[in-house]
């Protein structure tokens, strides 16, 4: 008999008190103003103009929404590099 490999948990909430799983790579908009601090506006201001290209910092998801590579952002701010 073959044992079954315990599947990975998955939860589609993160613990109480928290805005999101510090796991989740790709968040939505509302997670990127929370944590970083910056406008609605300012985040898609650094779509348009470029700051935080395509494929690396944000992605349309298969439902149309925009989501953003919070490791990248994170990374993003920490550097020195814009």
């Amino acid at each position: 008999m073959q044992e079954e490999k315990a599947k990975p948990k998955f939860t589609s909430r993160p613990e109480p008190g928290r805005l999101f799983d510090p796991t989740d790579r790709w968040v939505l908009i509302c997670v990127v103003v929370e944590y970083t601090g910056y406008t609605d506006d300012a985040v898609r201001a650094k779509i348009r103009t470029g700051a935080w290209p395509h494929r690396t910092f944000w992605r349309k998801a298969p439902d149309d929404r925009i989501v953003f590579n919070l490791t990248r952002i994170q990374e993003w701010m920490s550097s020195n590099v814009s």
